[in-house]
């Protein structure tokens, strides 16, 4: 797999990450592709990029294979409705849907907070499991 660094944009607001635009080659086919980079990661894009190959290569590989599922049973299927980035991914969703820090943070301070921690552990947990990390990421959520 060849993956080339073709841009980079940083949207702002609430995000705090870049994303790097890429065309990621796999034999035959060529993908635009998009990857998120966190910001002050103290690396060059390219580097962070060289860093994170075996999961874009592994993102890629899944779609394909998620692809090549849906093709056999419906060949009119566009390939880029499935080979493509995901964007925005769990991260972003998940951050949307987490609770306000500050009821986070009320809660592990006062005892008596409402909503409690209790609550909030189960909140976070359900976000988890409406967005999870996708299985071919090997870090734990």
């Amino acid at each position: 797999m060849d993956i080339n660094v073709t841009g980079l944009f940083t949207p702002g607001g609430d995000e705090d990450r870049d994303i790097v635009y890429l065309t990621v080659t796999n034999g035959a086919n060529t993908y635009n592709w998009q990857w998120y980079m966190p910001l002050n990661t103290g690396m060059d894009v390219g580097s962070y990029i060289t860093s994170q190959t075996a999961y874009i290569e592994a993102d890629v590989t899944a779609k394909e294979a998620a692809f090549s599922t849906v093709y056999a049973a419906d060949n009119t299927t566009d390939p880029n409705t499935i080979i493509c980035p995901t964007i925005p991914d769990y991260y972003a969703l998940r951050r949307a849907a987490y609770p306000p820090i500050a009821n986070q943070v009320g809660a592990l301070l006062s005892p008596n907070a409402t909503p409690s921690l209790t609550d909030l552990q189960s909140q976070i947990a359900q976000v988890k499991a409406t967005y999870p990390k996708p299985s071919w990421m090997t870090t734990n959520s």
